[in-house]
């Protein structure tokens, strides 16, 4: 925890001075049709993100401990990202981590649901990009019959990959088989035309990736999404590791590092005693 600690502080010291906001792109102009469903159709097949505790309801954090700290601390967390992303006039982040276990998915999934319910009604996007070990899909709780992994191969259209949710403005595109050839996949010329359509159909995009130091999928994914987040496990994620993810992800498009099952600080701990059991002061 204290290495953890020390190389985040030496990290942000290191770090070059944030670039200027950039000029619009034309990815921020209103597109001539729409690939998001509009609200009347989303209300007919729009799925559920269930509520219930399982193995995987810490991805649903958001949602299954609505009133709890820990959603607390994602919304807390999103309005951060919020604010560098609005600085950098950026619309897409990536979420990734140097190895496995280390809470990149829980991660990205309770920030699109966080970004989701503080939007506003503006639309967020989900993206599974581990087209690998994809886990997106199962730590929701869907079932969906298509996945990102046919759009890329050019074999259906990004619309026909949707998965409409009844969490605020948020829609899923799950990954449903997994293949070997993610980074020809990623490398393809599909990638980016997928980034650039759903930029123009959603205020913020969250693709969570594969780990960083196992595979080269994060810096040719880098390529054409806007920003990134570095997930690093407290009591878990090596200096070295921790180190040599901060040297794979492009430092200019790093928001910041998420440090995850960090202990809560004092003041934070209080939260329970500040709501009552029907959430009222």
């Amino acid at each position: 925890m204290g290495e953890i600690t020390e190389a985040l502080r030496r990290a942000r010291e290191e770090r070059q001075p944030e670039p200027a906001p950039r000029a619009p792109r034309p990815a921020d102009q209103p597109a001539a049709g729409r690939l998001r469903p509009e609200p009347s159709k989303k209300r007919d097949d729009a799925v559920a993100i269930s509520e219930e505790h399982g193995d995987h309801w810490p991805a649903r954090a958001v949602v299954v401990d609505r009133k709890g700290g820990v959603s607390e601390y994602y919304r807390h967390f999103a309005l951060r990202v919020l604010r560098e992303l609005k600085a950098r006039n950026a619309h897409s982040i990536l979420v990734t981590s140097a190895l496995r276990a280390e809470g990149k998915t829980t991660t990205s999934c309770n920030l699109a649901l966080a970004l989701s319910s503080l939007g506003g009604g503006r639309p967020v996007a989900l993206v599974d990009l581990d087209l690998r070990r994809p886990s997106v899909g199962p730590s929701l709780g869907l079932t969906p019959e298509h996945g990102l992994e046919e759009v890329l191969a050019g074999d259906l259209d990004l619309s026909a990959a949707c998965v409409p949710t009844q969490t605020g403005s948020l829609d899923v595109y799950p990954v449903t088989r997994p293949t070997r050839q993610a980074h020809e996949l990623i490398a393809g010329n599909r990638f980016g035309e997928v980034v650039r359509d759903l930029a123009r159909q959603y205020e913020y995009v969250v693709f969570d990736s594969p780990p960083c130091l196992l595979v080269p999928d994060v810096p040719l994914a880098l390529n054409e999404i806007d920003s990134a987040v570095a997930v690093a496990r407290a009591g878990f994620t090596s200096k070295r590791a921790f180190d040599d993810m901060l040297s794979v992800v492009n430092e200019e498009k790093l928001l910041g590092v998420f440090l995850n099952e960090a202990s809560a600080p004092r003041h934070k701990r209080q939260y329970g005693y500040y709501l009552d059991e029907d959430g009222e002061e």
